[in-house]
């Protein structure tokens, strides 16, 4: 076993892997964080379900000359996201969240919803479908400087110390970039997510995710904040030369009033949760090997399949029936990728 919990190779060979190449990998790491590229970094491999390369290089925290350890916590920003799809999913397989229903059944705010600058009444009622697929309408104020994206910035949706009541009422007053369903757009839908997890389940998102996602997978440093003994492990951004100071991060050492953005975890946590976001025959070789339990969808419903823009969805089979989903959001595309996706 690892430092981390985690079962080992003994050799990288054992699992196929290259041990030169992976001193090639260790070398260019080293490298980076002597040119000032990076202040540090954490690198786990693993395959066939056993660890066969961790290390550590550089410094967790460059300025306080903290070297980084493998066990450093590290904030993860958007990669929340999964973990509250994983909420909602959760509760859709116990019936108590329907994927397909108008979010306004759950959140009656989002009711008479307006699209563009000109605030055109609606066509069609987003869903929680759209939510989790990003073809809400919604946006991010920081990606671009249309109109909306402008009345967006104004109304300063992002605010940090807000509860995830009062930033659903914000955007709940915005216009929508697009009709629902009708475009992908990179968006707050998972932040408007994580509210109606909170609304379904009846609990705060970041003490459900610790409940139903982070203990039964045994992610001990992954959640919301990094209090007690967590905080002095956090990894730090080094001084912008441009600046003269570190680049804004959020505080993830004190507990916030909202949680659906910027939980932190650490790369052992980060490979125990992701085979779990695998198909189903990797899920079943990981379990194999000692990582862990499935906490989700054994079968998926046809609805939670993601279309990709320009793409028609696929259906694949294995044999242990339709592959679970995993509806990971895919990295902010420009605008000239964001082409319409076919509507359910």
């Amino acid at each position: 076993m690892t430092a981390l919990g985690l079962p080992k190779a003994d050799r990288p060979k054992e699992v196929g892997l290259s041990a030169k190449r992976l001193a090639r990998l260790s070398a260019t790491f080293r490298e980076d964080v002597e040119r000032n590229m990076i202040p540090g970094a954490v690198v786990l491999i693993a395959r066939g379900g056993r660890v066969a390369y961790a290390e550590a290089f550089g410094w967790r925290d460059r300025e306080a000359k903290a070297p980084m350890e493998l066990d450093a916590i590290f904030r993860i920003a958007s990669m929340t996201k999964p973990l509250t799809s994983v909420a909602a999913m959760i509760l859709a397989e116990e019936g108590k969240l329907q994927i397909a229903a108008p979010l306004a059944e759950y959140l009656p705010e989002f009711s008479n919803r307006t699209v563009g600058a000109e605030r055109v009444p609606a066509k069609r009622v987003m869903t929680v479908q759209d939510l989790l697929r990003h073809t809400s309408g919604l946006t991010y104020a920081a990606f671009g400087d249309s109109p909306v994206q402008m009345i967006w910035r104004d109304a300063q949706p992002m605010t940090e110390n807000q509860t995830s009541a009062e930033m659903v009422a914000k955007l709940a007053s915005l216009p929508l970039m697009f009709e629902p369903g009708t475009t992908w757009e990179y968006s707050m839908s998972t932040d408007v997510l994580g509210r109606v997890v909170e609304v379904v389940s009846g609990q705060d998102l970041a003490d459900f995710i610790d409940a139903r996602i982070c203990r039964p997978l045994d992610l001990r440093d992954t959640g919301f904040a990094a209090t007690g003994e967590r905080a002095a492990r956090v990894a730090e951004p080094q001084t912008d030369p441009s600046t003269g100071a570190r680049p804004p991060m959020r505080n993830v050492t004190r507990h916030r009033a909202s949680a659906v953005r910027g939980a932190r975890t650490r790369a052992g946590d980060g490979l125990r949760l992701r085979p779990r976001l695998c198909g189903a025959h990797r899920r079943r070789a990981m379990s194999a090997a000692g990582f862990g339990r499935r906490i989700f969808l054994g079968r998926r419903p046809r609805h939670l399949v993601l279309d990709r823009p320009g793409r028609r969805a696929r259906r694949r089979r294995d044999d242990d029936g339709p592959r679970a989903a995993a509806l990971l959001p895919p990295s902010a595309a420009p605008a000239r990728l964001r082409r319409p996706c076919r509507a359910d």
